[in-house]
């Protein structure tokens, strides 16, 4: 099982949760303790002793709170893996934010208020939710059916 040291002083206490406790238990049972990243350094390893492993949100808790328990919205990744994933959606966020505020200048009928950037920003990490389960999807087509 996964054990770690948590400082309780700089988590969210959501993390702390009987119910984010017992959905993380359930999740690294049901998919072992291995990375998940589709984008994982094959020159590193997946599981074992000496990787760190951090059940992550696909789409963060600050865009989609209520996808916070969504078994779905869930990833296990090693440390590389989601620091690359949050540095990733960080980026995204200040791009759509970027251009979103240029096209509310043009076009009055974008609200600029922050909620509605966010919302904007929220659905279209969903639907990058939606592409990555296709694929995943496929990719476990494809090695269902090799030998």
């Amino acid at each position: 099982m996964i054990t770690k040291r948590i400082r309780r002083d700089r988590v969210d206490p959501f993390f702390h949760t009987q119910a984010w406790r017992q959905l993380r238990a359930a999740y690294i049972i049901k998919h072992g303790e291995r990375c998940q990243g589709l984008e994982h350094d094959p020159r590193q390893p997946r599981s074992g002793e000496a990787v760190r492993l951090e059940l992550d949100h696909i789409i963060e808790r600050q865009d989609w709170p209520q996808g916070a328990l969504v078994w779905e919205n869930l990833i296990l990744l090693c440390r590389a893996c989601h620091g690359k994933k949050t540095v990733a959606t960080n980026i995204r966020r200040r791009e759509h934010e970027h251009y979103y505020m240029r096209a509310a200048r043009n076009d009055p009928k974008l609200s600029i208020m922050p909620n509605d950037v966010a919302r904007h920003f929220a659905e279209q990490e969903r639907q990058r939710l939606v592409d990555r389960l296709k694929r995943k999807a496929e990719i476990d087509a494809k090695r269902q059916g090799e030998p």
